[in-house]
């Protein structure tokens, strides 16, 4: 079975889009709004069904939109996802470049440089060393093999919608007003809709019709808002499906001019696309370590050259063991103080999940002279003696939003890590041109584990005749070897020293005291002069004979 899942047909509450707004196909009413990035992760589950989590990231503004999935079968479970899951597998598999150093033999040894007049100061050399920097993720991976896997979940998908528009189900999931209808043409989807407060306009009757010719069904997910550039809510659907495919077709009418992706595939083997090409960019070279050139320019020009439908994996191997799930926060909801309560959410992990500062504006309403973030970091740090009472505080209502928006959210997320060993990471970025095609992805067991980590080890190339700065060195990259410099002039140590206006500790004259050919020294002031301790003793009674004499 096949499941169309991935990006979205966003729409507006409002009017149809006006020509002088450039919504770019978006279905903009009051501002133009574009998607601008899509995340998503496919989960293969044991039972032959499909779990998938969606994070769209989108451009300009709008009062409200909505999105429409179509999907091969109604989904069993819909639900929200947590941000945390796509930035822990984006921070874990994102491509890097490191250098680590390495020296070969000894290095003639740095000599000891002094002051030429004193004998003192220069300093010490020393042998060669070698240090490593190596980067990339270091946490830990999954072992699905101890993880408890989940019972299936199975449900009836009916017999399909017949003639007019069949409702599979509706409800309110998060921010979202959701529902899930099929029909026998797209026309009578649209229709649907608009008759529902959904202002679909008839343009994307057209880009809808092959889905519901081909008997899938549609998920609308309708959100009120008026946010600036940013990341929707990503969403979690459970789906009677084994495989995945990407509607690109429904995306020019909401996309900017070329729109990145990333699809994350958790299962047991690699996964690559079936109907588009696979770029391949070799990293053996370092210019990517000399900044001569950028990786991820070189990835979208070999997309270009596969004519601009392909894919490129950035990661294939063993599931990262990333930190998603937080403690659980029910034992709160009878705090009565809101700073204690703050306090408690950072100490444990929820201040730096972004839908905090959104829960907390339901909930705790600061007082009248407060900004909002002010107020809430006041309270983090101090009390409400400090900072004001809240105007409306309902600590039983933001415990239970923090569960039901990210405790169970999050936890889902970490289960969903934990029973998958395999974690297949692809890149591209399509121009609008290009999206006639949806990429369908299977499991692909000839793709070779690839490592998002490369690295390049620069050697150096000591030997006793010369000093480590003037040393040969080279790169070392996948097997290959590139010369960086060719070996200096051979060490002279006493040379060494006169570049730098010193000679050899072992050529300088002894140190010696300094002294005054005028008698003792007494002490020095500025510009090195020296007083004579018979000058000041001459003076000293030359005041104690004024002093006799005035006193006659």
């Amino acid at each position: 079975m096949r499941i169309v899942a991935g990006l979205f047909v966003l729409a507006s509450l409002g009017a149809y889009a006006r020509p002088a707004h450039a919504c770019g196909g978006f279905f903009c009413s009051s501002a133009p709004v574009d998607q601008a990035g899509e995340t998503i992760v496919y989960s293969h589950e044991a039972d032959g069904t499909l779990t998938m989590s969606v994070e769209v990231s989108y451009q300009g503004m709008d009062r409200s939109f909505a999105w429409i999935l179509p999907v091969i079968a109604p989904p069993t479970e819909i639900g929200i996802a947590s941000p945390a899951l796509f930035d822990q597998l984006e921070a874990a598999t994102r491509p890097i470049f490191v250098t680590e150093e390495e020296t070969v033999g000894d290095c003639h040894a740095t000599p000891t440089c002094v002051d030429p007049y004193t004998g003192y100061g220069g300093g010490s050399g020393g042998g060669c060393g070698a240090s490593s920097s190596p980067g990339g993720w270091s946490g830990g991976y999954v072992d699905a093999s101890s993880s408890a896997t989940e019972p299936p979940i199975v449900a009836d998908s009916g017999s399909g919608p017949g003639p007019g528009v069949t409702v599979f189900s509706s409800d309110t999931i998060g921010p979202y007003d959701t529902v899930v209808l099929g029909a026998a043409s797209a026309t009578e989807v649209v229709t649907w809709l608009r008759d529902h407060d959904y202002d679909i306009p008839e343009a994307s009757t057209d880009l809808l019709e092959p889905y519901a010719a081909a008997g899938q069904v549609f998920v609308a997910l309708r959100l009120s808002a008026n946010q600036p550039t940013g990341t929707l809510r990503p969403i979690r659907l459970h789906i009677p499906t084994d495989e995945a495919c990407l509607p690109i077709r429904l995306t020019p009418i909401a996309s900017v001019p070329r729109l990145p992706i990333r699809a994350f595939f958790l299962g047991s083997e690699p996964v690559a696309p079936q109907n588009y090409a696979t770029a391949v960019v070799d990293v053996a070279t370092p210019d990517y370590w000399t900044g001569r050139a950028t990786f991820q320019t070189d990835v979208d020009a070999a997309i270009d050259d596969l004519g601009g439908q392909a894919f490129h994996v950035d990661y294939a191997g063993r599931t990262p063991a990333v930190p998603i799930a937080l403690p659980a926060v029910a034992d709160l909801a009878g705090e009565t103080d809101p700073a204690a309560l703050l306090q408690a959410l950072r100490d444990r992990g929820y201040a730096a999940d972004p839908l905090i500062p959104e829960l907390l504006g339901r909930f705790m309403t600061p007082p009248a002279d407060s900004l909002p973030a002010s107020y809430y970091n006041c309270l983090i740090n101090s009390d409400t003696a400090f900072c004001g009472e809240p105007i409306v505080f309902d600590p039983a209502g933001l415990v239970e939003a923090v569960q039901n928006e990210i405790t169970f959210p999050r936890q889902a997320d970490q289960d969903l890590i934990r029973r998958h060993g395999y974690l297949t990471r692809l890149y591209t970025s399509l121009s609008v041109g290009k999206m006639t095609l949806d990429p369908v992805f299977v499991p692909e067991p000839r793709v070779p584990d690839t490592s998002a980590v490369h690295t390049a080890v620069e050697v150096t190339e000591c030997n006793a005749a010369i000093y480590e700065s003037d040393a040969a060195r080279h790169w070392e990259i996948d097997g290959a070897t590139y010369r960086i410099r060719s070996q200096g002039p051979a060490a002279d140590d006493s040379a060494y020293c006169r570049a730098r206006g010193l000679v050899l500790e072992s050529e300088a004259p002894p140190p010696t005291a300094s002294s005054s050919s005028s008698g003792g020294c007494l002490c020095g002031v500025a510009g090195g002069s020296q007083i004579s301790f018979g000058f000041l003793l001459g003076f000293a009674l030359m005041i104690i004979f004024r002093r006799a004499r005035d006193k006659r």
